[in-house]
């Protein structure tokens, strides 16, 4: 700036000069100084910021947590329960039976066992046996029995190690009995046997 009285073309003072580079260093320095602060200031929001979001999400429980695929729980497949068969029932077979060669009574019968009698006889001879059979199904009964110890363990008689057996059969109101050893002649004579079927007398 010029002076009153300061010719025309002549330099300003060097005390004009000083001051102008004075005010333009300030505001150099001003502009440094604002310009530190604001970098300063977003640098300090840009770090604090995702610290802030974690805070924050962990206050309000909203962690993220790691799916997980579904357990998927076994279906247990019920196992049928075999049927129980129903037992067949037993006969009654008691009673007395009688045929053309003669009778055959059963008693105490159970599903196990039942005693019998048997008698028969014609012109030529007789015979008779008791004893208890032993059940093998509900219609079906064996025995078995030994003659007299003594001719039994007799090498020179005709019974020995021979046993008599027996089988009975009950169908529809009827036994059948059958022999099957040599030995059964020892209760009854060679013209007559236990060979027969007989029908069961009405109670």
């Amino acid at each position: 700036m010029y002076q009153p009285n300061q010719p025309m073309g002549a330099p300003p003072p060097a005390s004009s000069n000083r001051s102008t580079i004075i005010i333009i260093i300030l505001i150099a320095l001003l502009f440094i100084f604002l310009t530190a602060i604001i970098a300063g200031g977003l640098g300090y929001w840009i770090g604090s910021r995702p610290a802030a979001d974690q805070a924050e999400t962990a206050k309000n429980g909203n962690t993220t947590v790691p799916s997980q695929a579904p357990m998927v729980t076994p279906t247990v497949t019920p196992t049928a329960t075999p049927a129980t068969p129903t037992p067949t029932p037993t006969p009654d077979v008691g009673g007395k039976y009688s045929g053309p060669t003669g009778d055959v009574e059963v008693t105490n019968v159970s599903d196990k066992s039942f005693d019998f009698n048997i008698g028969v006889g014609n012109s030529n001879g007789s015979g008779q046996i008791d004893g208890q059979a032993t059940r093998t199904s509900p219609t079906l009964a064996v025995y078995s029995k030994i003659p007299d110890p003594d001719l039994y363990n007799d090498p020179d008689s005709d019974y020995y190690h021979k046993k008599c057996h027996l089988t009975f059969r009950f169908t529809a109101g009827k036994l059948a009995v059958s022999e099957d050893d040599f030995a059964c002649n020892y209760w009854h004579g060679a013209a007559v046997d236990f060979n027969g079927t007989f029908s069961r007398k009405a109670k």
